[in-house]
Formats: structure tokens, sequence, C-alpha cells
């Protein structure tokens, strides 16, 4: 290897937190449309109930709200996106660092039969005096996530190649905790 694998765990954590930001940000932009939508129902006019004018007021506070936390959301992705291309620029060392192991195995599971094979890389340093392990899928996300990021031109091109990669998974895992 010739890259700083100290790195890997860190943008492999920032490039989540910037799936959760890139899923709260358009959970919050709905929010907003769906108050100015209530808002232009409930428009106050000379004619207004005491009804309309309180739905009009919630509307409004919803979307006052709403549009806080899309600045506090987009405020920390900026943040996020130059954090993790800090870390990519340091992951390129371009110098002999260590080495990358693949490893395929077996073992047995609780029934006591053959369960499927995994496959693990590990990149350990020089003397293999310390390894750290990903199973093969994970590295392979992580390394097309380099490689995008790598090839970007702008924070727009990164926010993109985030977009289309957002997982039913992640999307799951984010409704489970309330995002």
């Amino acid at each position: 290897m010739f890259v700083d694998i100290t790195t890997i765990k860190s943008i492999m954590e920032i490039s989540d937190e910037i799936k959760s930001l890139i899923f709260k940000i358009n959970d919050v932009k709905e929010e907003i449309e769906s108050a100015e939508s209530s808002m232009d129902i409930y428009a106050p006019d000379g004619y207004s109930s005491q009804y309309f004018r309180r739905k009009y007021a919630r509307a409004k506070k919803e979307k006052e709200k709403a549009k806080s936390d899309l600045d506090k959301y987009t405020k920390k992705l900026s943040g996020e996106l130059t954090s993790l291309k800090e870390y990519v620029a340091k992951y390129h060392k371009g110098e002999f660092t260590g080495w990358a192991v693949s490893h395929r195995f077996r073992s047995l599971n609780i029934k006591g039969s053959m369960a499927i094979p995994e496959d693990m890389i590990f990149l350990c340093d020089k003397e293999f005096t310390t390894c750290d392990s990903y199973e093969v899928d994970e590295f392979e996300e992580f390394a097309k996530t380099l490689k995008a990021i790598d090839e970007a031109t702008s924070d727009e091109d990164i926010m993109d190649y985030f977009k289309e990669n957002i997982s039913l998974l992640d999307i799951a895992f984010n409704k489970i905790l309330g995002y």
C-alpha cells in the first residue's frame, strides 16, 4: 500500500455523516414546501376566521423552524465536505506504508455447519504490528467513494455522488433514528 490507513475510518465516518445530512436536508426541504402549501391555503384576508389565522401562524412558524434547520444542516454539510477533502488528501501518501492482505475463510455457524465464506481485507503496517480489517463489500464501497471524490471537480460533484448512492438501507436507518 501507498496510503495512510489511519484516514480510512475517518473518511468512512464522514461519508456516513454526509449521507445522513443529505437525507435531513431533503426532509427539511419537504417540510418547508408543506408549510408553504399550508400558508397558501390559510393565507389571511379580510374574512379569515380565527381558526384560519391560527393555522396560518402555525404553518409560518413551522416554515421558519424548517428554514433554520436547513441553514444548520447546510452549514454542517459544508464543514463535513471540507473535512472529507482534507482526509482524502492525507490518504494518498505516495510512499510505501504497508500491506493490503485479502483473506477468505469459513467458520462454523451456531448450528455447527459450515457458513458461507467470508471475504476480508486486512490493511497492515510495514511490520504487520497493527492491522485494520474490513469486509470486502465495505472496502469496495470505500474505494468507490474515494474514486468519486478524487474525480470530483466541485463540492456539487461530491454531493451528486452521495445523493446517487444513498441506499434504501440508509433511508430506513435514518427513518428509524428519526431523521
